[in-house]
């Protein structure tokens, strides 16, 4: 598997699982290289590697993102965090935190509730225009109230929250039915050195979705 420029994502260590759940229209088109991206504007990747040893440029990329502007069922995290925020959470619906503190679903990223039976959360907050950790009051079926309790920041702004400061979490991309995931264009640009690895890059300008990469 190629890996990322600049900084490895631990979270994303199943892609070889990954790439078996794309529709077969996809793997008709890429099969056998891939790599994973959570939450980046500009993903990074390797050539890869011929059968004789020496790195190739692709000439088939097939880029896919998430859609997370619907409830997406089987979307998990597991957070390890040493507090009350450690464990596994599940997917539950398309809602956030606005910018008063509470409960809203115009929102274009799915919450996460702990499997605990709590009201323990990490959810996209419109308020700091991050992802929190938040214990709350009042549970996110109740739109337009406020949630109340202490959001935790963890600058984590994309779509899908990644791990910061002393919270690791990992997002099981693999747990995603293929179906949620769109083919998309964008700008991707070839590096080509004599001295080192040669990479291209593909830009979201701006944007900070989840996904795939398909090469060959």
């Amino acid at each position: 598997m190629s890996g990322f420029r600049p900084t490895d994502i631990d979270a994303i260590s199943k892609v070889t699982a990954d790439i078996k759940r794309l529709n077969s229209a996809v793997l008709e088109t890429q099969s056998g290289e891939g790599a994973a991206f959570i939450s980046q504007s500009v993903v990074f990747v390797d050539y890869p590697i011929s059968i004789e040893g020496e790195q190739y440029r692709p000439n088939n990329i097939v880029v896919n993102v998430l859609d997370t502007e619907s409830l997406i069922e089987g979307l998990t995290i597991a957070v390890a965090s040493g507090d009350v925020f450690d464990g596994n959470y599940n997917t539950v619906g398309v809602v956030a935190i606005d910018s008063m503190g509470r409960w809203t679903n115009q929102s274009d990223k799915n919450a996460y509730r702990k499997n605990d039976g709590t009201d323990t959360y990490c959810v996209y907050s419109y308020d700091v225009e991050s992802w929190v950790f938040i214990v709350t009051d009042v549970d996110h079926n109740n739109i337009g109230a406020y949630t109340g309790g202490d959001p935790i920041d963890i600058f984590s702004y994309g779509q899908l929250p990644v791990s910061f400061g002393s919270y690791d979490i990992t997002n099981n991309m693999n747990s995603i039915d293929s179906d949620y995931f769109s083919v998309v264009d964008v700008f991707i640009e070839y590096h080509t050195s004599q001295i080192g690895n040669s990479f291209f890059t593909v830009d979201f300008g701006g944007d900070r979705p989840s996904g795939f990469i398909y090469y060959r």
